[in-house]
């Protein structure tokens, strides 16, 4: 019997489908990772292990998206001398923390840089048969958010790059130059349902005439010049559905889950 820990996926799934804040961190506790200096506090922990728990000890689970290592960590611990954690992430500097975090781990461990949507190939590459449980934790995490050069946040100033893992083709600043303009506003709709797609696309490839947009800051200030106030404030940060959308589209976020 295969086990899905099927909860976490979902409400992540949920928060693609609602833009927010993100990059507002208090709000977002309950569904995203929490990185404080070297303290990480996975998410959901108790629902996880009770989805998992029939497979845990003993078992062999894979992590599709292993991240800090956090989950992994915990679910680690119940696996036990004769369980195999296999944690897969896209992002090299994630994954090094990870190694680090289940350096002591008291199962069997084997972490590899691989894109969600190559999980099968890598799989096979592995000649593995059988696994007991999966775990899919979908989303940007609150590093990546930190991290002003990743390029995921619109509250502070850095390359719009916003590539998970070198696997990403593109830079966000490269669609941003290069994308007509309906492309970018199919982007901003498909992918944030975002109102005001058109109006800040054409904004976009206004500016772009006379010089490209490629900090995180300008991008969000364009925005915030292009959607209109209601009542003097907005809900959410103008930009928050844009940087969204972009993440996404750079990163085939969505695309990578049906292969999976």
């Amino acid at each position: 019997m295969m086990v899905f820990a099927s909860l976490l996926f979902v409400l992540k799934l949920l928060l693609l489908a609602v833009p927010v804040d993100v990059a507002g961190a208090e709000g977002l506790a309950v569904v995203t990772d929490r990185t404080d200096g070297d303290f990480h506090r996975p998410v959901m922990v108790r629902e996880v292990e009770e989805l998992l728990a029939p497979v845990l000890h003993g078992g062999v689970l894979l992590d599709c998206t292993v991240g800090l290592g956090g989950h992994a960590k915990v679910l680690g611990k119940a696996l036990g001398h004769g369980g195999l954690l296999l944690g897969l992430d896209r992002d090299p500097e994630a994954l090094s923390i990870a190694r680090s975090r289940l350096a002591e781990a008291s199962c069997r461990v084997k972490l590899a840089q691989c894109p969600m949507g190559d999980l099968a190939a890598f799989l096979h590459g592995m000649d593995w048969e059988w696994l007991d449980g999966v775990l899919l934790d979908f989303g940007v995490s609150s590093m990546q958010l930190d991290r002003p050069e990743r390029g995921f946040s619109f509250h502070q100033d850095g390359p719009l790059d916003m590539r998970m893992g070198p696997d990403a083709p593109k830079m966000a600043a490269e669609l941003l130059e290069n994308l007509s303009e309906k492309q970018l506003a199919e982007i901003f709709w498909k992918y944030g349902e975002e109102r005001y797609s058109r109006r800040i696309a054409a904004a976009i490839v206004r500016r772009r005439k006379s010089s490209p947009l490629r900090r995180t800051l300008d991008l969000a200030a364009l925005v915030a010049r292009v959607v209109p106030r209601k009542k003097g404030r907005w809900r959410i940060h103008p930009a928050t559905r844009v940087f969204q959308s972009l993440r996404l589209a750079v990163n085939e976020e969505l695309e990578q889950i049906v292969p999976a």
